[in-house]
């Protein structure tokens, strides 16, 4: 069974206004700090590092949202708030699981992308 895809790039098509290279410059941007950032999030949670958990799931927000991953940017909003507050903390470990593998899904269709262009 083939899982929907998670990319909306309508915005950033949107805000590029046919700049391809715009394009293809954040897509290689987000494909090269997921996986360094997946880790340093997994580092950080089992440190219980909230500062740095809080930090990542904020930068990740934005990219998230510019390659319009609305599960994912609800998601790092809700580990930022969490981590912030540090509150619920328990629920952190399962919120980022399902966001990170959301975004590795999302690191799939953007690769599948850049060989397209």
């Amino acid at each position: 069974m083939e899982t929907a895809p998670v990319l909306n790039l309508k915005y950033l098509l949107d805000i590029a206004d046919g700049d391809d290279s715009f394009v293809t410059e954040i897509l290689e941007i987000f494909a090269g700090q997921l996986p360094a950032e997946h880790e340093n999030m997994k580092k950080a949670l089992a440190e219980s590092d909230w500062a740095t958990v809080r930090n990542i799931a904020h930068k990740l927000k934005s990219s998230a949202g510019n390659l319009g991953i609305q599960k994912a940017y609800s998601n790092f909003a809700r580990i930022e708030e969490l981590s912030q507050s540090r509150t619920d903390l328990d629920l952190l470990p399962g919120l980022i699981g399902e966001t990170m593998d959301l975004c590795n899904q999302a690191l799939i269709e953007v690769n599948a992308y850049l060989k397209k262009t």
